[in-house]
């Protein structure tokens, strides 16, 4: 780990706030700064600091490569054991914050000497490039309440540096030894850790929030996999837009902001499927304060009357192949066999569990898709909401197994989340607001003013829900849908957009794998 210590004797160390796991110090300057950076490594071998975003010369690189150069200029590539260097970084008008960019960027640096290696062993951290007059004399920003350091990676343990000290860690440490030795898949796969600034699984102590107060979060990827992250039940900005969810992957570093609503812990999590369920989760704890936000006044209340059926889905359901597959007759002939003529095949029917939505209360009546929404296939009804309006979905699950109602992008409280997941770390106890089967759920959700559109966005801002009794199965099952959360007098009463649009097309690229009602489609 990188660690910071109060001065030059290293003696006593700065103990970092819980939730920054293993990640190194926060390094913050502004524009015009010169940072020195005073290095010396405690390890058993040896490592450098790299920075991303700033200026340096080559004596102040720390990256180990054929540069051409050698002497003092190599020194600070590779320190040794038990060794003290000092950087000099330098935070030029060229490589600042622009006019259009936030106050503060985000940037990493970790040692370079194999890069990969550095990094999966756990020698990581962010670099803060702010613009003048930004920070205070202890380093806090003046313009939020609350920063963390979000690091999301797939750790790779069998690439550390220190492998050889962890086998002796496992259950079973010559079985595990043997294993690395032989290369085996699957023990190296055993060891990619999906994890949130060191942890996996929700164990991550909280990110601390109190109710009001405006976070920024310093986001980083760094060797594998892109990522997703949004929080439950708030509402995040990102380059001046409106987002319920923020992208960074391999050497991205990005910043988003929230102002913290709706008091309780909340899943902090990447949206990719297959990160969510190996672990890549953690919490947002928002402590009550109550009147320190404005009360949102409600205009309207718009309703919608949703039902999750179970149907047969027919991906094909012209019997031929409509679009060119592959590059010529033989690519599509395989497709043809692959998926329906031979014996085995999967064919394209499969049972799927999908929103469908009625007129009333009674669930009588189907609302019918005109020819404009016909393009929206297994995709739930539209929701669209306004700025100042509250959603009442009324949900009537008609399905076999429990399901809920979760959109991301709206305001709600913790009785109103219908993502199922441990609220106390303390407990065994999996919450959520879900329908039964047979049963009808009422969900209440609102649009505060910094929940809608900025001045940066269009009329409306496109969010999506879904069911969240299990976040991945559920969608592979077909319950998604898209929601709109638009700017004051653009929807009429009819929740159609009523200006600066001819017709809405709704897009959603997705893989819909095996649903819990899959085996009846085979």
């Amino acid at each position: 780990m990188l660690k910071q210590f109060t001065d030059g004797s290293f003696k006593r160390e700065i103990k970092p706030a819980p939730w920054m796991g293993y990640i190194g110090p926060t390094i913050k300057g502004e524009t015009g700064d010169v940072l020195y950076v005073h290095f010396r490594n405690l390890a058993s071998r040896p490592y450098g600091l790299h920075p991303h975003g700033v200026q340096y010369f080559k004596d102040s690189e720390g990256s180990l490569y054929m540069d051409g150069t050698s002497g003092r200029d190599k020194f600070d590539d590779s320190v040794p054991p038990g060794q003290t260097y000092t950087y000099r970084w330098s935070m030029l008008n060229s490589f600042a914050p622009t006019e259009d960019d936030d106050n503060c960027i985000p940037v990493g640096y970790h040692p370079h000497i194999r890069s990969n290696k550095d990094i999966d062993t756990g020698l990581v951290g962010i670099l803060l490039i702010c613009k003048p007059g930004i920070l205070n004399p202890d380093n806090s920003r003046k313009d939020v309440d609350r920063e963390f350091v979000l690091y999301a990676d797939t750790v790779n343990e069998t690439n550390s540096w220190l492998i050889d000290q962890s086998l002796n860690l496992c259950l079973n440490p010559q079985r595990c030894r043997q294993l690395f030795n032989e290369k085996n898949a699957a023990f190296i796969v055993d060891t990619l850790m999906y994890s949130i600034n060191g942890y996996i699984y929700g164990n991550l102590p909280d990110f601390p929030v109190y109710e009001g107060e405006r976070v920024a979060f310093y986001a980083m990827g760094l060797n594998l996999g892109l990522h997703v992250f949004g929080v439950q039940g708030q509402s995040l900005i990102f380059k001046g837009k409106r987002m319920h969810a923020v992208v960074f992957g391999i050497a991205w570093f990005e910043g988003f902001y929230m102002t913290a609503r709706n008091p309780g812990r909340w899943m902090i999590f990447c949206k990719v499927n297959y990160h969510f369920n190996h672990g890549m989760a953690a919490f947002v704890n928002v402590v009550p304060r109550p009147g320190i936000l404005p009360p949102t006044i409600i205009r309207r209340t718009r309703r919608y009357f949703i039902a999750v059926e179970e149907v047969v889905w027919d991906y094909r359901p012209s019997g031929r192949v409509l679009a060119r597959v592959g590059k010529g007759s033989t690519e599509r002939s395989t497709i043809e066999e692959r998926f329906f003529t031979s014996d085995g095949a999967v064919g394209g029917r499969f049972v799927k569990a999908v929103f469908i939505e009625y007129t009333d209360g009674t669930f009588q009546r189907r609302k019918l898709r005109n020819k404009d929404e016909k393009h929206l296939g297994i995709l739930g009804p539209p929701v669209r909401v306004e700025v100042g309006e509250m959603l009442e979905i009324i949900l009537l699950n008609k399905a076999s197994r429990p399901y809920s109602f979760n959109p991301f992008g709206l305001s709600f409280t913790k009785d109103n989340e219908g993502a199922f997941y441990k609220n106390d770390r303390h407990s065994s106890e999996v919450t959520g607001a879900a329908a039964m089967p047979g049963q009808h759920r009422r969900y209440i959700f609102t649009v505060p003013w910094d929940y809608g559109p900025t001045k940066e966005d269009p009329q409306c801002v496109t969010e999506t829900y879904q069911s969240f009794v299990d976040y991945s199965r559920d969608q592979y099952s077909g319950l998604i849908g898209p929601l709109l959360i638009c700017k004051p007098g653009s929807l009429n009463a009819n929740g159609r957009q009523v200006r600066s649009l001819v017709k809405s097309i709704v897009i959603s690229y997705n893989i819909l794998g095996l649903s819990p009602g899959s085996p009846k489609g085979m």
